[in-house]
């Protein structure tokens, strides 16, 4: 999971665990430098399967 950057991240963060060897997702590997190329891989075809953004962009509302 990445997070985007925005008023609460700076777009650098994120989760990334190995499933197999940690199940209980106890070691977040996100800034492991060894799986920096799989995290890219990983991000790359995420935003890739995203769908087009909607045209006109819906109006804004926030609960008051």
């Amino acid at each position: 999971t990445a997070c985007e950057p925005g008023t609460l991240h700076s777009g650098d963060e994120g989760e990334l665990y190995d499933m197999n060897n940690d199940p209980e997702q106890r070691d977040n590997l996100w800034a492991d430098s060894a799986r920096q190329q799989l995290r890219s891989d990983l991000l790359a075809d995420l935003y890739d399967s995203l769908p087009a953004a909607r045209e006109p962009r819906l109006p804004r509302r926030a609960p008051v």
